[in-house]
Order: C-alpha cells, then sequence, then structure tokens
C-alpha cells in the first residue's frame, strides 16, 4: 500500500485519524477491529506494510534469482502472469475471491524479483538482458519510437524515417552515380544517375527497418542494464510531452526551459507533472497503469499532497495575504489589546495636556446627542476619573481631548446598544447614533495636532489602539464575514479603524480556516472563487485589497492545476476492467495464444503479428517506465536539476544528429555509401 506515516504525524494528524484512514483504505471496519481488541498502533503497523512484498523479499535467492531473470523475457509480466495463474489455484485449492488470491502472489513475486534488483543490479541486468535478448528484435517492427528535442520532436515513426532515408539515399546516389558513370553521352550518364539515385533511395529506405531493429535492441538492452540509459530515455520521454504540450497551447519557445521557470512558481508541492498540460498528465497516467512502481508512488504522493496537504497549504496562504501572523481566535482579543495598547502608548504621550479649541461646528455636534453627555460623565465617575460637562461647552472654549475622546467611546457603546439584542443587526436609532459618532471623530482628526507628514496624531493613536469591546465587536463581524453579503460586509466596516479592521481579519480568518479545514467542498468553493463573482468581491472584501485577494487568488489557482493529478490511474470503468486485465497479462496470454495459433498454422504473418503485439505491450522496459515516473513526481530543486538534465539531453542528441548528417555526407560518393550515409543519420544514439 504504501503510507507516510511520520510525514502525516508531522502535519498534525493524530493516530486516530491515521488508523481510521489506513482501515478505509484496506475496506477494513475500524469500529469492529477496535472492538475486536486492535488497537491505532497495531492497526497502523499491520496495514501500512504490504506483507505478501515483504515475504517475496526475504525468499530464498534462488527463488528471486529465477523470478528475476523470467521478468526479463516476459517483459516485466512475470509477476502478473504467475501471480495470476498462482491466484487461480489458490482460489480452487483454498477459496477466496480471485483478485485478492491473485494480488497476494503478484506482490510476493513483485517483492522478490524487486528485492533482487535492488541487491544484485548488476548481475540482474546481465541476466535478463540474455534471457530476453531473442525478444528485443521484435523491435524491429515496432511502433512509434521513444524520442525527444528539447525544442520539438522530429517525424520519427517507421515510414517517415524511411522517407527521410530514400530521400537522402537518392540526393547522395544520384550524385554518385553520375560521378562514378563510365557512359560517354550525356544521356548515359544521365541514365546511370538515375540508377544509382533510384538504387540508393531503395536500399537507404530498406535499410530503416533493419537499423532500427538493432538500435531499438540496443537501446532495449541498454536501458535494463544501464540505470543512467533508462533515466535519459525517460527524460526524453517527458520532454516530448513538455513540446507536445506547449504546440498544443500555441506557444513557441524551448518547452524545457519554459517548465524550468514555471515549476517554482506554482511552489513546495509542485512537480514536473503539474507544470506541462494533458499530454504530460496522460503519460504519467499511462505509467501508472502499466507494471512497475510509478502506480503506487502516484496514488502515495497524491494521497500525500491532497488529502494531508491542502489544507494546511491553503490555510497558509490566507493567513499570508490576510497578514494575521498566525493569531487565533480564542487567545485574540486579550493578546491584541495589550499589543495594541503597548504600540499606542507613544503615541497618546504625544496627546498628553493637550486641548481642542471648540469652534460652532463641533458645539453643533456634540448638542445633538445630550445623552452622551451624561452617559459619559457617569462612566467617568463610576471609574474615578475627571470629567467636564460638555453640554456647557460653547464656541471658544478650550477642551481637553480625552474628554471628547470619551464621548466618542460612549457614542460607541450607545449604538451598540441600539442594535437589535440578539442578530446585532444595525437599527435606525443605532445609525442615527454611529453617524454623529463619525461625524465627531472626523471632526477631533482635523483639530488634533499633526504629525511632519501632515497626519492626525489623534487618528494615528486610534488606529493604533482599538477599545476592548470594539474589538470583540468587529471580531465578531470577522467571524460571520462569510456568510454574509460583500454590501453587508463592506457596510459594517466602512468606519471601523485600523485597529477594528486588524481584529476583523483576526475573526475572518479564523472563519476560512474552518471551512478550508475542514471539509474538501469547502476548499473546492474558496478554490472556485474566482468563477463566482459574488465569493469573489466577498473574498475580496474581507482580505482588505485586490493585491492581498490576488495573492491569495493565485494560490488558489495552483491548487486547481494541482487537482488535475488526482484522476491519475481513475480513469472509466472500462479503462479500469482494461487496465486490470493488462495488468494480468490476460493480453499477453493472448498474444503467446496467436503465436501457437500461427505456428500450428503455418501462418509467418500469424506469428510475426502476434510477436509484434506482445512486444509492443511494454516496448519501453520497466526500468525506464518507473524512472518516468519518478521524474514526474519530482518538485522543488530536484525537479529543477531533473530539467536541467532533460536540457543537456537535447542538447546532446542535437549535437549527435549533426554529426550523423556531417557522417553521411561522407559516403555519397557511391550508391552503396550512400546508403549507409543516409542509414547512419538515422542512427542517432538515444534516438530509435
Amino acid at each position: 500500500m504504501g503510507y507516510d506515516i511520520e510525514g502525516a504525524r508531522k502535519a498534525g494528524y493524530s493516530d486516530d485519524a491515521i488508523a481510521k484512514d489506513i482501515a478505509d483504505f484496506n475496506n477494513i471496519d475500524y469500529s469492529a477491529a477496535i472492538k475486536s481488541g486492535h488497537t491505532n498502533d497495531s492497526i497502523i503497523k499491520g496495514l501500512s506494510i504490504n506483507r505478501n512484498k515483504e515475504a517475496g523479499a526475504n525468499a530464498p535467492g534462488a527463488t528471486r534469482g529465477l523470478i528475476s531473470v523470467l521478468q526479463g523475457p516476459t517483459l516485466g509480466f512475470a509477476d502478473e502472469i504467475l501471480g495470476g495463474i498462482g491466484g487461480a489455484y489458490d482460489t480452487l485449492t483454498k477459496g477466496g475471491d480471485y483478485l485478492p488470491n491473485y494480488r497476494a502472489n503478484r506482490d510476493y513475486l513483485r517483492g522478490a524479483a524487486e528485492y533482487e534488483q535492488k541487491t544484485n543490479p548488476w548481475t540482474t541486468g546481465i541476466t535478463q538482458t540474455m534471457a530476453s535478448a531473442p525478444l528485443s528484435f521484435l523491435r524491429l517492427f515496432g511502433a512509434a519510437p521513444q524520442v525527444a528535442n528539447t525544442m520539438a520532436a522530429p517525424s520519427v515513426n517507421m515510414l517517415g524515417q524511411g522517407m527521410t532515408a530514400a530521400g537522402t539515399g537518392a540526393l547522395f546516389g544520384t550524385v554518385g552515380g553520375a560521378g562514378a558513370s563510365t557512359a560517354d553521352t550525356l544521356g548515359g550518364v544521365g541514365l546511370d544517375a538515375l540508377k544509382g539515385g533510384a538504387l540508393s533511395a531503395a536500399i537507404g529506405g530498406g535499410s530503416v527497418p533493419i537499423i532500427r531493429g538493432v538500435g531499438a535492441a540496443g537501446s532495449n538492452i541498454a536501458q535494463r542494464f544501464n540505470p543512467a540509459r533508462a533515466t535519459t530515455a525517460a527524460q526524453l520521454e517527458i520532454a516530448q510531452a513538455l513540446a507536445r504540450d506547449r504546440e498544443a497551447g500555441g506557444l513557441v519557445g524551448n518547452p524545457v526551459i519554459a517548465a524550468k521557470t514555471t515549476l517554482p512558481t506554482l511552489g513546495d508541492p509542485a512537480v514536473i507533472a503539474d507544470v506541462g498540460g494533458a499530454s504530460t498528465r496522460s503519460l504519467l497516467d499511462t505509467m501508472a497503469t502499466l507494471p512497475g512502481r510509478t502506480k503506487e508512488a502516484a496514488s502515495q504522493f497524491i494521497r500525500q499532497r491532497e488529502n494531508v496537504g491542502a489544507a494546511p497549504r491553503m490555510i497558509a496562504a490566507a493567513e499570508e495575504s490576510m497578514g494575521v501572523q498566525g493569531q487565533r481566535l480564542a487567545p485574540t482579543l486579550e493578546a491584541l489589546t495589550i499589543k495594541q495598547s503597548a504600540d499606542a502608548a507613544p503615541i497618546y504621550k504625544q496627546l498628553e495636556n493637550v486641548s481642542f479649541r471648540a469652534d460652532d461646528e463641533l458645539v453643533k455636534i456634540l448638542a445633538r446627542e445630550p445623552g452622551a453627555h451624561k452617559a459619559a460623565e457617569i462612566s467617568a465617575r463610576r471609574r474615578g476619573e475627571p470629567y467636564i460637562d460638555l453640554s456647557l461647552i460653547k464656541a471658544g472654549d478650550d477642551i481637553p481631548w480625552w474628554a471628547l475622546d470619551k464621548v466618542k467611546k460612549t457614542l460607541w457603546s450607545m449604538a451598540d446598544s441600539a442594535k437589535e439584542a440578539v442578530t446585532k443587526k444595525p437599527t435606525d436609532p443605532s445609525r442615527d447614533i454611529e453617524s454623529i459618532r463619525v461625524a465627531l471623530t472626523d471632526k477631533l482628526d482635523r483639530l488634533s495636532p499633526k504629525d511632519a507628514a501632515g497626519n492626525s496624531i489623534y487618528k494615528k493613536a486610534r488606529n493604533a489602539f482599538g477599545e476592548p469591546a470594539e474589538l470583540k465587536d468587529a471580531l465578531t463581524i470577522g467571524e460571520k464575514a462569510l456568510s454574509q453579503t460583500e454590501s453587508r460586509i463592506s457596510d459594517q466596516i466602512k468606519n471601523f479603524s485600523q485597529a477594528e479592521l486588524d481584529a476583523f481579519r483576526i475573526g475572518a480568518f479564523e472563519s476560512l480556516r474552518q471551512k478550508l479545514g475542514t471539509s474538501l467542498g469547502g476548499r473546492t468553493e474558496i478554490i472556485n472563487a474566482y468563477k463566482n463573482p459574488v465569493m469573489a468581491e466577498k473574498l475580496q472584501t474581507i482580505f482588505g485589497s485586490e493585491s492581498a485577494y490576488r495573492q491569495f487568488a493565485t494560490k488558489m489557482a495552483n491548487e486547481e492545476r494541482f487537482r488535475l493529478l488526482n484522476a491519475t490511474d481513475k480513469g472509466s470503468q472500462t479503462a479500469s476492467r482494461l487496465a486490470a486485465s493488462d495488468d494480468l497479462g490476460m493480453g499477453a496470454f493472448r498474444d503467446v495464444a496467436g503465436v501457437a495459433s500461427g505456428v500450428a498454422s503455418g501462418s509467418p504473418v500469424g506469428i510475426g503479428q502476434s510477436l509484434l503485439n506482445l512486444f509492443n505491450r511494454t516496448k519501453m522496459p520497466e526500468t525506464t517506465r518507473n524512472e518516468l515516473g519518478r521524474i514526474l513526481l519530482t518538485g522543488g530543486q530536484e525537479g529543477q536539476n531533473n530539467l536541467r538534465a532533460m536540457m543537456q539531453a537535447g542538447d546532446r542528441i542535437a549535437r549527435q544528429r549533426q554529426e550523423a548528417a556531417r557522417r553521411a555526407g561522407v559516403f555519397a560518393t557511391t550508391p552503396a555509401g550512400a546508403a549507409t550515409g543516409a542509414a547512419a543519420y538515422q542512427m542517432v544514439p538515444g534516438i530509435e
């Protein structure tokens, strides 16, 4: 199965959650297991290890060696074929369902083969090569070759190679035929030239299947024997897929360089398979359906990135964009009050002994709510603080700033009390009182002393520190923001000070954190916000600016891109049945039966076609398929290194093609030489 237990624990998942997840994955009733005496620890240890593969790895050395050797001539299908036979035998003799019996036998054989490959790579490579050498030549009539260039993928199918070789042979053969002609007339020389061109074209074109078969056999052997060759072949295949994706998008330029530039912009969880398009993802999907390690590696990677890592990544993105600096709701109010009080102290010190001179406008504002004077007086008396009867103030009087600030705070409390008791929705009286508070606050900002930049010191102090009751109200509004309309949110926060906005965003972050952390549906809703203008506008208001929301939305777009890989190895039921049939080796069995039928009937065509089908099922060696999957699932610095290696491989092949073309010209003097040169042009190392 494969499960990153330590990674899940580091991500904050409890053993209880991990055990439940593993049990669900293995179709085991977790509750029943606990009731029967199992513990989380025993479930984790028991189900996270593939016992059958472990048993295979511990099989006798001779058994491991035999199974490993059989992987060669069966093209990696020995474990599936023998596992199918063993599964059928166990079903008949021991009972049970066929599929679990098949998997148990297959995993035992696979564990034995993989252990032998790991511990004795050279011996395994030699023995597999010797056992499968005759089959390697079946690539003689193989289908589409493995080729890629970092710039573009040239046409290299059998017909294209034949036409290229024939054309090159005809050109050089015509020149060589004319040069070697012994005719005395112009017509005779021309006839010899035509003969030379025709002969070279026929020989050059006809030599392609032979040369390609030899090249295919050599590469197939090399990839099994030499891990570096398998890596190179995988790099070229991926580069070809990236080139197809870039061409499909109507883009120009080097696709590998583009991938290398894009990868770091997607963040740490991104891998090479994410930076391409449909062709690159399809390549990973194909590798996951064929025998090899990619299926398990892709499944584990997707599970880890989506089920374990998505919520923490998205929460971190929201935290960064909203600037809440890790502050959580529960301890926030007291801590925020203490922090703001400390930050605001130097600013408030500048207002000590400061008085504002009343004018007609200020007197009229104070007269709009006489009840505020009495309430402020009562509050000050209860606190043992000084108070001035502002109902007696007239234009020209000097008023201490703290007295006016007390009235401003009293107006806030009166407006809050006038709201609906349960829902805290504004009422007409609360709106009237709030308008007086806003007018008074604006007037005090204009009367306040200014700093060197011309900013109101009173406003700076107010932005730095909010009263606990005001902060609590702002926190509550933030908590409910996701369930409100954008216009409702804007109306509630339009008169907030910066201190209140900070508290509002902490509350809003907590609400967003709950949505992102508790359900896949909640994460999907936020990821798809850009498709829903209503949600997008709401989030932009909550985040406070378009730039902050765009920063968050960009990371959500990356998450949407990551999800495209989640469909890997999850096709339709028909595709699943076909994949299961291939995994069991049923297709190979049919092809073997076709070979036997051809022999019985004496039909060389039937023999050849069945052998061709058999080989084409796994024309790419399993070592290369494993490397291809591994590279596609690398990210970060390792992914960058792999992309750099792809570029180097493409450059190397381009130089080899250039040298091969130069060699072709050397043999242009005779028809046979022209044919040889034309063929040499096709024999580019690393390309088949």
